[in-house]
């Protein structure tokens, strides 16, 4: 063998000594020891923030669904009828009684005590007519004033007008009783104004419910919108019912 060719194939022998020479178990270092940080509590979010949970968000800032705030009435009627028509036996009753004040008294004049004259007659019809136009008028509005305070939305004009036909019918029945019972006959010219007061009143109120209703469904409902697409462009717009 040639002594150029001896050389590397001598080379090829020696390179594995250096590695076995090494010893085979590697020389462990101390690994040293780790101490975990201390655990803080992760602060509370405020209740405007948007990873506060729903349960802890104050209910008034919870938004709507709105951005404009606009008026809003419920579908249904949101005046209670069995407290609203109670409110209005008082309020009609209270009306009445203020109203017949008046005519009251100049009835009360006619009938002199120590001496009367020719014209006792004329003021005592003209004091029973007074009595009988300050019950329907007040009575109308005892019974206008109490149902507004329960959100009633009935007018005034047309709970006057069943005001008086309740005292006509009242006080005709009134006359009718007068000659059998002298104290119960009062009872109809009092609970008649009432009663037609408040149905009046009711019939109105059921009315202007039903015409608001109509003019929601049938007017047109917009609202703006806006949006941001995916590639950060923005769209604005209308939405709404036509």
């Amino acid at each position: 063998m040639s002594p150029p060719r001896f050389v590397p194939l001598l080379l090829c022998l020696l390179l594995p000594l250096p590695g076995l020479a090494q010893s085979p178990v590697p020389h462990e270092q101390p690994v040293p020891p780790v101490t975990p940080p201390p655990l803080v509590p992760a602060p509370s979010e405020p209740s405007d923030s948007p990873l506060a949970s729903p349960e802890e968000a104050d209910p008034e800032d919870t938004p709507r669904g709105e951005i404009i705030h606009r008026e809003w009435h419920p579908d249904t009627d949101p005046s209670p009828t069995f407290p609203r028509l109670l409110l209005e036996v008082l309020g009609g009753t209270v009306g009445a009684t203020v109203g017949f004040i008046p005519g009251g008294l100049v009835i009360l004049s006619a009938f002199c005590i120590e001496s009367c004259d020719d014209g006792a007659e004329s003021r005592a019809i003209l004091g029973l007519g007074l009595a009988l136009a300050g019950i329907a008028g007040g009575t109308a509005i005892g019974i206008t004033g109490a149902g507004s305070l329960l959100q009633g939305e009935g007018e005034y004009w047309p709970t006057a007008g069943g005001a008086a036909i309740g005292t006509l019918v009242g006080s005709i029945v009134g006359l009718a009783l007068a000659s059998s019972a002298d104290e119960a006959a009062l009872i109809p010219v009092l609970v008649g104004p009432i009663m037609g007061g408040m149905i009046a009143y009711e019939l109105s109120h059921s009315n202007a419910v039903a015409r608001r209703q109509l003019r929601r469904t049938s007017q047109p409902q917009v609202v703006p919108m806006a949006t941001v697409t995916p590639r950060g462009g923005f769209i604005g717009g209308l939405a709404g019912r036509f």
